[in-house]
């Protein structure tokens, strides 16, 4: 049989499961949303086309912007490089697929 203090230990801690739970829950929401605004969410390495060159930047406000290599201006193109998956992007100038390596596979070299 539970003590009264092990039984109060379980319901704060069932509380505070769900209290983590919605939080997450959340700022998964915030996340996506900041995405679908365009807002840079650092979830990944920027991008840059080796092909073309094509490159992602932020700017101070955290937007996402595409960039030509040659412009000194840094003018967002609006072109975006298409996600295909979790590891694979396509240039959205030349529609060359980009292999993105997560920082461990980086290390390790696959």
């Amino acid at each position: 049989m539970a003590s009264r203090k092990e039984q109060q230990d379980k319901q704060r801690s069932t509380r505070l499961f769900h209290d983590i739970s919605s939080l997450a829950s959340r700022l998964v929401d915030i996340h996506q949303k900041a995405k679908e605004l365009g807002i840079f969410v650092d979830d990944r390495e920027l991008l840059r086309c080796p092909q073309c060159g094509l490159a992602e930047d932020v700017t101070c406000e955290g937007r996402l912007t595409t960039v030509q290599p040659d412009d000194e201006n840094y003018a967002d193109t609006g072109m975006r490089f298409e996600e295909i998956d979790a590891t694979h992007f396509r240039c959205p100038q030349c529609r060359h697929v980009l292999v993105v390596m997560d920082e461990e596979e980086a290390r390790n070299g696959r």
